[in-house]
């Protein structure tokens, strides 16, 4: 079972959930925005976690730079705000396309465009 912690890193434009696993006892989380590659990383420590969350993207942009791809950048928007639970339901729809995702906790919502 993992919980999510209302918080996120925010490095070079991007951002990262922070979650916590009590069956692991580790802090991981993953990069939002990125449509088809999936970045993760862990700690023991929220330094440790951030650290390896800058490792990550750090990994992704030399990666794309060696395959002369252009990484996907995304315009986020971290908005901190009690919002009932219709309006999240109808928000998560109207934003669930390959170009858009929304994630949500109990006290934020984060909208993450993709830009390519």
């Amino acid at each position: 079972m993992s919980q999510t912690i209302t918080d996120f890193f925010n490095y070079r434009g991007y951002l990262g959930t922070v979650e916590f696993s009590e069956e692991d006892n580790i802090l991981f989380g993953r990069v939002l925005g990125l449509e088809s590659t999936y970045l993760s990383y862990e700690g023991n420590s929220l330094d440790e976690l951030e650290k390896d969350f800058h490792e990550s993207i750090d990994f992704y942009l030399e990666c794309c730079e060696d395959d002369g791809i252009k990484p996907v950048t995304t315009d986020i928007a971290l908005v901190q705000s009690q919002i009932d639970s219709n309006s999240q339901q109808l928000l998560k729809r109207l934003t669930q396309n390959k170009n858009r995702y929304l994630s949500d906790d109990r006290n934020s919502m984060v909208y993450v465009n993709r830009n390519y």
